[in-house]
């Protein structure tokens, strides 16, 4: 049975990688999280296009626990195309994560950002976010998504 989700997702692994470094592998984890869209915890969060696009969370490797030298968040639409909605650093104390996975460097993983969104077309986008270091990407898609009206 066709699953276009999964089409989406190696699409956009696809796309993605094609734009990274080809010294650098893109690994897919699960290490991140968009706690709020808007100030909502809500897994779709209705927004006017034109309109500021607030996002908070956290990303680290989890596995070699390292923060990452940036991050990279993108809107995906339901068709798969990628859309570049910011890209910053990590700035933001989040105790809590360094406690979970048990990495006192892991302090200041969290990140708000908040942008215009424009030139967006209506629809449900899915966030992802892309944790850069210098010899890798790795891949994390969240759970929240923003319908776009």
């Amino acid at each position: 049975m066709f699953n276009a989700k999964k089409v989406i997702f190696l699409i956009t692994l696809i796309t993605l990688a094609g734009c990274s470094d080809s010294d650098k592998k893109m690994l897919s984890v699960t290490s991140c999280s968009v706690d709020a869209v808007n100030d909502s915890g809500d897994l779709i969060v209705p927004i006017k296009v034109n309109s500021n696009l607030k996002l908070a969370g956290w990303a680290a490797d989890s596995l070699s626990k390292q923060a990452p030298d940036t991050i990279t968040i993108n809107l995906v639409s339901s068709t798969g195309a990628v859309s570049k909605f910011v890209e910053g650093k990590l700035t933001v104390a989040r105790p809590d994560v360094s406690k979970a996975l048990d990495a006192p460097k892991l302090a200041s993983v969290g990140f708000g950002f908040s942008a215009q969104l424009e030139s967006l077309a209506s629809g449900i986008y899915e966030i992802q976010i892309l944790q850069n270091f210098p010899d890798r990407v790795l891949f994390c898609k969240s759970a929240k998504s923003v319908r776009i009206d």
